[in-house]
């Protein structure tokens, strides 16, 4: 009877041992978990200020553009833009064909020179 006794009683101790180990696992488990909320918590936190500053630069950055870009980008002005762009290319259409034009003639003049040359050459 005193074996078995002091086997119940090993037993117990070691069974004990085990809801003692598993107990401050769970509690130490439960705490990182409680720390990891916090951080993630802390990090939402943060993100969260980061995009409220975000939001408030771009809304700056809007007001700029819209107290700069309306005397840009007005109907009026830009029609008088696309009309001086389509005049200045038609300008420079005019110079290119005239710049054709005086090359051809100018090599019809060297033609004439050569053949009154070699004339001149065979006389």
């Amino acid at each position: 009877l005193i074996e078995s006794s002091s086997i119940r009683q090993r037993r117990h101790s070691a069974e004990d041992t085990d809801r003692k180990t598993s107990s401050l696992i769970n509690i130490i488990k439960s705490h990182d978990k409680i720390t990891d909320d916090t951080n993630h918590s802390k990090s939402t936190d943060e993100l969260r200020e980061i995009i409220r500053n975000q939001k408030k630069y771009i809304e700056q950055l809007q007001k700029r553009v819209r107290l700069h870009v309306p005397y840009i980008i007005q109907p009026a002005v830009l029609q008088k833009l696309t009309e001086q762009n389509k005049n200045l290319n038609l300008v420079i259409n005019t110079y290119k064909n005239e710049s054709n034009l005086l090359k051809n003639e100018l090599k019809k003049f060297y033609k004439a020179n050569k053949l009154k040359q070699l004339q001149l050459e065979q006389r």
